[in-house]
């Protein structure tokens, strides 16, 4: 699956969930270099998450925006599927 199709499957299940906004990040030329690619709302909690293709690694920029991130408080996560997002934006649903 690429990432492409993993960010699909991820926005369209969260977009269900009442207590959960989530917006895909614009890559490219159109957004600022190293940011998650899809950012959300969870209960008032900050959660941004990069979605990689199975075996995928973050590339450094990306990495340091993980760590910006997680300096302020928030969450910030990588994942490879569906199920690994599913179970992070769970977590903070209840509060973990």
């Amino acid at each position: 699956m690429t990432e492409s199709e993993i960010q699909t499957k991820i926005l369209r299940w969260a977009e269900k969930l009442p207590e959960v906004w989530i917006v895909k990040y614009p890559g490219g030329t159109y957004g600022r270099k190293g940011v998650p690619d899809l950012l959300l709302s969870v209960k008032g909690r900050f959660l941004a998450i990069e979605v990689k293709k199975p075996g995928g690694k973050p590339s450094q920029m990306q990495l340091l925006e993980q760590m910006k991130i997680r300096s302020t408080g928030c969450r910030s996560e990588i994942v490879e599927s569906v199920d690994e997002a599913k179970l992070i934006i769970l977590e903070v649903l209840n509060g973990d």
